[in-house]
């Protein structure tokens, strides 16, 4: 069970960033929040680049269930260093953590900060369901996406 985590999380992470860049698209830019692109009109190594995508992570990394989190988090790197060293994947992934602190109304103040302060375009969610339902609403509001191992 501890080898399936990770996997699980490698590939819910790679699926959330092929989709991200996806709508995106080679030679395109887009608004994750307003559902916008925009073509490239340059060509060349421009048009090469890899789309940027960041990526927020909501974990309980302290707390009750802190554990589960720091695993969690252990995969989501693992995840984006496999993908970032990847030059045919086109993307480069940024994350940004923010520790809920195994508390409901902390996880609703984390994905704000995820969505609105560090611009994340897409949220990997909690690792139990009570901290995930709390987060839900605001990526919902903030059309944002949102995966979870919940």
């Amino acid at each position: 069970m501890k080898r399936a985590k990770p996997i699980i999380l490698t590939a819910a992470l790679a699926a959330v960033v092929w989709f991200t860049a996806a709508g995106c698209g080679p030679g395109k830019t887009g608004d994750a929040k307003t559902g916008s692109v925009a073509k490239d009109p340059g060509k060349g190594a421009a048009a090469n680049s890899p789309v940027e995508v960041t990526v927020g992570c909501n974990l309980e990394l302290t707390g009750d269930v802190g554990s589960w989190g720091q695993d969690s988090r252990k995969g989501i790197e693992l995840a984006a260093e496999e993908i970032n060293a990847d030059p045919k994947a086109g993307v480069k992934i940024t994350l940004k953590f923010q520790d809920n602190n195994s508390d409901v109304a902390k996880s609703k103040d984390a994905i704000k900060k995820l969505i609105l302060q560090d611009n994340a375009q897409v949220v990997i969610g909690c690792v139990w369901s009570n901290y995930t339902m709390a987060a839900m609403d605001v990526a919902r509001d903030e059309r944002v996406p949102m995966v979870t191992h919940a």
